[in-house]
């Protein structure tokens, strides 16, 4: 009968022996109990490492619930058969590394990264159109960037906080229009370069545009910010072998993987495209050269690409639009080509910025920072978790132990007619199923779901202190579980969890604290620092600008930065609140030093501080708006919900499209209205509520004829319109998380329920008070549908009909819809529902 046969019998006999009922095999066992053989269903599914979830036959694979069907959460391959897609899963997660060596490090596909962190503003007006970034090698911590066409052949040196440390003049060089910059390796191996891209060329005008390298410097302790320091740089004309080209982005390539694969040196740029951009590379002589680009092929990226950079392993890269942020694997056995052209990216943290076209790894890889255009930008910080951080930063046994978890398959779903096999290998586990016929749902090992929650750590009774639990003498090995992480590893596990409380961490040593009543003392330990974690909460003001820290609960209460010669009431006022006090700060916390109350600046000895402590809330009498009964709002996205794909009016016959008016979303093109914006939303129930835009991307860009259609047009109601009248403003466009306006653009995916709430708070600034529950958000893409729940606001995927299985986009997997939202599927309906 075979192996499987033999154990089938072995089991019925056992099974049959407990029921005291003669066991000779299969035929004599006689009729068995249902549970019985649901027991022998279980033994077979254990058998090979996989458990059927919620039955299996008939069963769709979901994560945490039976709408939680992101496609993110998985890779698709074709299997032909059951067995052949276990096997797929099961090779998947053996092939992990079992060793690791010093030259080219393997990393999972998609990296983890946590939410952007605020470490500051530029303090300089000198950097006004950040367009490229680059982390030096030669001065840890120091960041290079350069301003867009307008400036002289200049960088500028600033740290993670922002603070300006060095002005750099690039002689033999001259500034036509820079748009990115670089740092690798070049001729002298053991030197540090600093590349420079003069390739910006909006009309396409320019043929052959020039490359730059200069030896890196090194900044002297003490260094002047405004005292230049001089490098020399070399010269290169390069054409392009197909015409000219406007273009934002450029990364050098290097690490292991590139000395094994000879191309150490080598620069590579991106073109800024409506339909993808192209990827072209070029190797640098070591003198001044006219060279001709080698054209690699087309990267799928949805958007037009404003910046990249390679991680210094050489392992990884990242690639931004307006909106968006991409991370892209490179294999030891691949080239950079081979690894980009043709191959859909991750999606990963990014925030909403007003104009984001810079993007930098840091210098050891363990994090990336952008930085908008404009004065005084913030710097946003974005960790990465240590399965893919400088191979030199991390201990061996953790690498193995990270990329064997990362390389995890946690089951799969299979559909025998198409052949269809999902392995759920990105970090989330299959907790949940849906009802569908034809489709197999079956979890494989022991799995446990990775998300990523927003928050952050404070220090619990100061430093050299150990975690405890109820006193100091409370170290029970219950509370907390044991890893070999760095600082940053650890509280990135800790985020990944729902039940972390905080982490203790000495060295490579970390615990994360899963205690349910939370870490409740500490014990004085030389080395060791406790971490209490401190979730994120949503904001009763709204994301204010000009935040160092949020200091309560409910997001009013902020250390305000840029405040010299400034009062709390001038703040408060600035963002349409009330003031309620002031305080001067102790050392950059949320401790108050002295109540200075809400119209008083502080000044020093040194002069007017920069930082205050303030106190804001919403106004006690706001403007009366219209009268209603229960104001509802409803938002909508942009690109594949008020609009279609480009052109197409065949497959999506009620789409109506507009010659001669460009729409730059996703593959651009002309305007093509979705049947919901070609019919108008007064024909929804939307006609009776506000209205509002939450769009990762910018449209067509601010002032475009598409942009004022959309306003102009589209998001008008007898409501909108009346208050409109009322506010002018309210017919402008806001930026991420400074919402100023009801219709908000650059706000990333995954976190677009973050401005929503800031459009509800700026309309009870307008005196109309919404609740949560009568709040609805509309759009295509399907991972940013559920996480509006956690403002108990509505939320629907549209475009259900039609989904975008282009393999240029997302590899054909149907995240994104197609003909873009219907009326029909406008629903005053409660939830959050997907497709």
């Amino acid at each position: 009968v075979g192996v499987s046969g033999t154990f089938d019998v072995i089991l019925l006999s056992l099974l049959c022996l407990g029921s005291f009922v003669p066991a000779s095999g299969a035929e004599t066992c006689g009729p068995m109990m249902l549970q019985e053989r649901r027991l022998l269903k279980l033994a077979r599914d254990v058998a090979d490492g996989f458990q059927s979830v919620d039955g299996g036959s008939n069963r769709a694979c979901r994560a945490t619930n039976e709408r939680d069907n992101s496609a993110s959460y998985y890779t698709v391959s074709k299997a032909s058969s059951l067995a052949e897609c276990k096997a797929m899963c099961t090779t998947t997660t053996s092939t992990a590394p079992t060793t690791t060596t010093s030259t080219a490090t393997e990393v999972p596909r998609c990296p983890i990264t946590g939410p952007g962190q605020n470490l500051g503003s530029i303090s300089t007006s000198q950097i006004n159109e950040c367009s490229g970034l680059a982390a030096s090698r030669k001065n840890p911590g120091l960041y290079w960037s350069n301003n867009d066409s307008g400036d002289r052949q200049r960088l500028y040196g600033f740290d993670e906080a922002g603070q300006h440390k060095a002005r750099l003049w690039v002689n033999g060089a001259s500034a036509n229009d820079w748009e990115d910059i670089a740092i690798g390796p070049g001729p002298q191996t053991e030197e540090s370069y600093l590349y420079i891209g003069d390739f910006g060329d909006n009309y396409k005008q320019r043929g052959t545009i020039q490359i730059y390298r200069a030896v890196e410097p090194e900044v002297p302790a003490g260094q002047d910010r405004n005292s230049d320091i001089y490098v020399e740089a070399v010269r290169f004309d390069v054409t392009y072998p197909d015409g000219a080209h406007d273009c934002e982005a450029m990364f050098v390539d290097q690490g292991a993987m590139a000395r094994s694969q000879g191309t150490s040196g080598r620069v590579y740029i991106l073109t800024k495209s409506n339909s993808n951009g192209y990827l072209y590379w070029v190797d640098l002589p070591s003198q001044s050269a006219s060279l001709t680009f080698t054209k690699a092929g087309q990267v799928p990226v949805p958007g037009l690409i404003t910046g990249a950079d390679m991680n210094p392993s050489g392992s990884v890269v990242v690639m931004r639009t307006y909106g968006e942020m991409f991370m892209w694997r490179r294999s030891s056995s691949l080239s950079v080509e081979q690894s980009l052209v043709g191959q859909g990216g991750c999606s990963v943290s990014e925030k909403g910025e007003r104009q984001g076209e810079a993007v930098a790894f840091g210098h050891l890889g363990d994090h990336y920072i952008t930085v908008s255009e404009g004065t005084y930008p913030t710097v946003w910080y974005f960790s990465i978790a240590p399965v893919i951080a400088s191979l030199e930063n991390l201990y061996p046994t953790m690498v193995r132990s990270l990329q064997a978890a990362s390389n995890m398959c946690y089951g799969i779903e299979y559909h025998e007619a198409s052949g269809r096999c999902e392995l759920w290998n990105q970090n989330v586990a299959i907790q949940a199923s849906a009802g569908v016929d034809g489709f197999t749902c079956m979890r494989y090992g022991d799995t446990t779901t990775l998300t990523t929650r927003a928050g952050t750590f404070e220090l619990v009774d100061g430093s050299d202190r150990a975690c405890r639990g109820q006193d100091a003498k409370d170290n029970s090995g219950a509370y907390y579980s044991v890893f070999q992480l760095d600082e940053s590893g650890c509280k990135s596990a800790c985020m990944q969890r729902a039940d972390c409380q905080g982490i203790e961490f000495k060295g490579s040593r970390c615990e994360i604290w899963t205690r349910p009543e939370g870490i409740g003392a500490t014990k004085s330990l030389s080395g060791y620092t406790c971490l209490r974690f401190v979730p994120s909460v949503p904001s009763f003001c709204g994301a204010l600008i000009d935040v160092e820290k949020t200091c309560s609960s409910n997001g009013c209460k902020v250390l305000a930065d840029n405040m010299q010669g400034k009062t709390c009431r001038q703040y408060c006022s600035a963002q349409g609140l009330q003031c309620l006090n002031g305080w001067e700060e102790v050392d950059e916390t949320c401790s108050a030093q002295e109540e200075i109350g809400c119209d008083r600046s502080y000044q020093t000895s040194y002069g007017f501080t920069s930082d205050l402590l303030c106190e804001c809330f919403p106004p006690s009498s706001p403007p009366s708006p219209p009268s209603l009964g229960s104001p509802c709002l409803c938002a909508f996205d942009i690109d594949r919900t008020l609009t279609g794909r480009q052109g197409d009016t065949e497959r999506c016959n009620r789409n109506v499209l507009i010659s001669g008016m460009a729409d730059y979303g996703y593959d651009g093109g002309d305007v093509t209205l979705s049947a919901l914006s070609a019919e108008g939303i007064k024909n929804t129930f939307c006609n009776s509520c506000y209205l509002g835009i939450v769009s990762a991307g910018s449209g067509s860009g601010v002032g475009s004829p598409w942009n004022n259609y959309i306003l102009g047009t589209i998001m008008r109601n007898e409501l909108q319109d009346q208050l409109t009248a009322r506010v002018p403003s309210t017919k402008t466009w806001s930026f991420g998380e400074d919402v100023q306006s009801p219709y908000v653009l650059n706000q990333g995916n995954k976190v677009k329920q973050d401005a929503l709430a800031g459009i509800r708070l700026w309309y009870q600034r307008q005196g109309v008070s919404i609740t949560a529950s009568n709040v609805y958000f509309f759009g295509d893409r399907t991972e940013n549908i559920l996480p509006f729940a956690n403002y108990g606001f509505n939320s629907r995927e549209i475009s259900c009909g039609s989904r975008n299985n282009d393999p240029r986009w997302y590899g054909g997997s149907g995240i994104i819809g197609y003909c873009g939202a219907e009326p029909e599927e406008i629903l005053e309906t409660s939830g959050n529902v997907l497709c």
